[in-house]
């Protein structure tokens, strides 16, 4: 995969390993760690630096590593890895770190992993008082991560600057998928998104000859395509409940009331461990009131195509709509706010944006309004465009919709915002200041 800018993380990373700081790189798979990895690998060498870099997925016993760093004593996992971080002139990476741990886990030295990270914590500390270089440890595993350095005890905690990477820009993700598709890079990106590693394969279908949806469509709906094989080894390490939660959240059965009336068993343990593996995060919108997400989309999108006698299936059509691209998005971030933010639009005008009671789209009598934020004084009627800046046809039809939501709906319009993340055209710009339409 072609290295597509990073350049704000190289730079971070750069400076931390300029000052030994040992640092937990974590993230969703697919987000570009490994290539961030790569590229950093690639600087450090060129900068003579010596590298220690091991892939945990690559590593089936004790044995590799002791290979790895060229280790002549006895056979003991805890002089082994005792050996790796006495390395104190290497920098060491170590992509995929919680399988790279349990390669270690046996009885006799280490009876858990928690007793492996606790041993690796111990040789970091001693690592830094000699002033070694610095340690890099990457995982897609954030539920583990997190058991076993977020808490304040846990036993990695002290010892690492946590990095969270998430998904590319768009003006990124589009440099991406044209250096892989450039005829459907906005298409390919509206889809999926700032992920890496989904933006290459849909790329690699469309330039087999297929559409973007129908590419899509292959990847995750055929048993023989790429994401249906990766979810489905993800949705296999889940227990029933788990699956069946998660197929009634992709569902929008999403606020814990809900799920409780159509689960068996409390459903309260299960929540807990998919919020703890970073697969569902939870947003409040009260001090009773929550609802829960999945965080990948794409991954929602194959639970809520799939077959469930009890809940059916949603079309691949019906969920692009509802939940995937630039348009889903903006009804997310408004969806999520979690208080009253104060911004400027493109025109310089104060505008305050409060939490909304609901946010909906509309599509019926042939009329389409990308989003609408329900107040107990109003709503906020909004138009989302991604697909270049927005021309002077984009506030029009803003209007017009805004005109529809008070004449048909009967509701207030308190105010109207044109979204638009490559920007706006001149006669756009003027248009929607002689209107009062706000400019984000």
């Amino acid at each position: 995969m072609r290295f597509i800018n990073r350049e704000r993380e190289l730079s971070e990373f750069l400076s931390y390993i300029g000052n030994n700081t040992h640092i937990l790189l974590y993230g969703l798979r697919g987000v570009g760690k490994t290539a961030l990895l790569d590229k950093l690998t690639e600087i450090l060498v060129s900068r003579d630096y010596s590298v220690i870099r091991i892939n945990g997925y690559d590593i089936s016993s004790i044995m590799d590593v002791a290979t790895i760093i060229n280790y002549r004593g006895e056979i003991n996992p805890k002089l082994i890895l005792a050996e790796l971080f006495r390395r104190d002139g290497d920098v060491i990476i170590i992509d995929e770190f919680t399988a790279f741990m349990r390669v270690f886990v046996g009885k006799t030295y280490f009876p858990s992993i928690e007793k492996v990270a606790m041993f690796i914590r111990n040789a970091i500390q001693r690592r830094s008082k000699r002033n070694g270089k610095s340690i890099i440890l990457c995982s897609s595993s954030i539920g583990l991560v997190k058991k076993l350095t977020s808490k304040y005890f846990a036993p990695l905690f002290r010892e690492l600057k946590h990095y969270f990477l998430g998904p590319l820009s768009y003006e990124d993700a589009v440099k991406l998928a044209e250096i892989h598709c450039k005829r459907y890079s906005m298409d390919v990106v509206n889809l999926v998104g700032g992920m890496p590693f989904y933006i290459i394969k849909l790329c690699q279908e469309v330039n087999a000859g297929f559409e973007p949806k129908q590419a899509l469509e292959r990847l995750l709906l055929d048993p023989h395509g790429d994401l249906h094989i990766f979810f489905h080894a993800l949705y296999e390490k889940l227990s029933p409940e788990e699956r069946y939660i998660l197929h009634l959240i992709s569902r929008g059965i999403n606020r814990y009331s809900k799920i409780r009336e159509r689960t068996i068993r409390d459903p309260y343990p299960y929540i807990n461990k998919l919020l703890s593996e970073g697969i569902i995060k939870k947003v409040r919108k009260g001090v009773k009131e929550a609802y829960y997400y999945i965080v990948d989309k794409l991954f929602s999108t194959w639970l809520a195509s799939r077959e469930i006698p009890s809940l059916g299936k949603i079309s691949l059509d019906a969920i692009i709509v509802s939940s995937m691209g630039f348009e889903s998005a903006v009804r997310e971030m408004l969806r999520e706010l979690p208080y009253e933010l104060e911004i400027m639009d493109a025109l310089g005008r104060r505008v305050v944006l409060r939490p909304p009671k609901q946010v909906f789209r509309y599509a019926k009598h042939d009329r389409e309004i990308d989003a609408v934020a329900v107040y107990d004084n109003g709503v906020i009627v909004i138009e989302a465009h991604f697909w270049g800046p927005a021309d002077i046809n984009k506030v029009n039809q803003l209007i017009r919709n805004a005109e529809f939501v008070e004449k048909d709906l009967g509701l207030e319009v308190i105010d109207k915002i044109l979204v638009s993340y490559f920007g706006f055209k001149e006669k756009t710009i003027e248009k929607a200041r002689t209107e009062n339409v706000k400019l984000f």
